[in-house]
């Protein structure tokens, strides 16, 4: 088994930034008394019978003007988002309701600028890079490390444990450095979680190697995470000082 050297590796990371987590709200809405109802709790024909495929399209028309005015989007965080709640509290007020607005919070990830890699020395060269969600954001430069286990010739099948185990990892200097984790078994959650637990200030996972597991590699690490966590193809697992620059 052929291990990457550790010697006279460094590299330089600027993860995209990123926004997480971000507020959201959402209306809770409890009906007004109604003098004239007449209607137990369970009857829904006077509703069903107010809503009509013309009414629901009216609404959407309203939804879609409000994304149009809004880079197309109206997803929470967003402008688009507090106007379309603004419009439904609205027109339930109208109808009669009394309406609550509830905030509450959640992981939310979008990238905000493309990655771009860099191998400084000693053959200078572009990589294509891709950041995985939940990245977190930030500039580092710093010494490679890769784990103890990276298999480079890979194994015949896949099964790399690499960065799996807290003891993959040399434990991080006081120095800037990032780990270099090759794909396997484990969760790309789990490989990153130990990095940052052993200290390192950014994570490079690197496709497996096997056929099939070549290509340039991405994914999600299931929750937020405060350093940047980043993929290459196989081919691309760095051998000197890199920077990811344009972020």
């Amino acid at each position: 088994m052929k291990k990457v050297s550790t010697a006279a590796l460094a590299l330089a990371v600027i993860a995209p930034l990123t926004q997480l987590p971000m507020a959201a709200s959402a209306a809770t809405v409890r009906a007004a008394p109604s003098d004239d109802s007449g209607l137990s709790d369970v009857n829904t024909k006077r509703l069903r019978k107010n809503v009509t495929v013309g009414g629901i399209l009216s609404h959407e028309r309203v939804f879609q003007r409000i994304a149009n005015k809004n880079e197309g989007t109206r997803a929470s965080g967003t402008a688009g988002f507090d106007q379309s709640a603004r419009y439904v509290q609205r027109r339930l007020e109208n109808a009669g309701y009394r309406v609550r607005r509830q905030e509450f919070t959640f992981p939310f990830f979008r990238d905000l600028s493309d990655p771009a890699l860099e191998q400084l020395t000693p053959d200078p060269q572009p990589y294509e890079t891709a950041t995985f969600t939940y990245s977190g954001s930030g500039e580092v430069e710093g010494a490679l490390v890769p784990t103890n286990d990276v298999q480079v010739p890979p194994p015949a099948e896949p099964g790399s444990t690499s960065g799996c185990e807290p003891g993959d990892f040399e434990p991080a200097s006081a120095e800037p450095e990032i780990a270099l984790i090759q794909r396997g078994t484990c969760t790309f959650e789990q490989k990153a979680a130990n990095a940052e637990a052993a200290g390192y200030d950014a994570v490079i996972i690197f496709n497996e190697g096997q056929e099939g597991r070549t290509d340039l590699i991405a994914g999600t690490l299931g929750r937020p995470f405060d350093v940047p966590v980043l993929g290459l193809s196989h081919a691309a697992a760095p051998t000197g000082p890199l920077r990811l620059l344009g972020c």
